[in-house]
């Protein structure tokens, strides 16, 4: 609500956030607000570029298929872009070089 997004208060997914929290809190990586709104803003920011794309001048279906086709497959690329962002930050805490040790480096945008 602090970001004025526009909710029904039954949506199936505001009770998927409670759990993935409730999940946190119970391994002992509890998130509060102030930890969470980074989240709730890239995803704001995401999903603003994604409506941004949709093609509204056909059928609204064309819309909304995209849409849905969109969610999936754009959730898919941010969880990878997530694991490989992670991949990175690891190297350079820990100070590991690409491509040491016999492994490939990977480059990624």
């Amino acid at each position: 609500s602090e970001l004025g997004w526009r909710t029904e208060p039954w949506a199936p997914a505001l009770d998927e956030l409670a759990q993935a929290l409730y999940a946190l809190d119970r391994l002992g990586m509890p998130m509060d607000d102030e930890a969470l709104r980074p989240y709730a803003r890239a995803a704001e920011t995401l999903v603003e570029h994604e409506f941004g794309v949709l093609p509204l001048d056909g059928p609204r279906e064309t819309a909304v298929e995209t849409l849905v086709i969109g969610t999936v497959m754009h959730g898919r690329v941010l969880d990878v872009l997530r694991r490989l962002a992670h991949e990175s930050a690891s190297a350079r805490f820990f100070g590991i070089e690409p491509g040491g040790d016999g492994d490939k480096a990977h480059t990624a945008p």
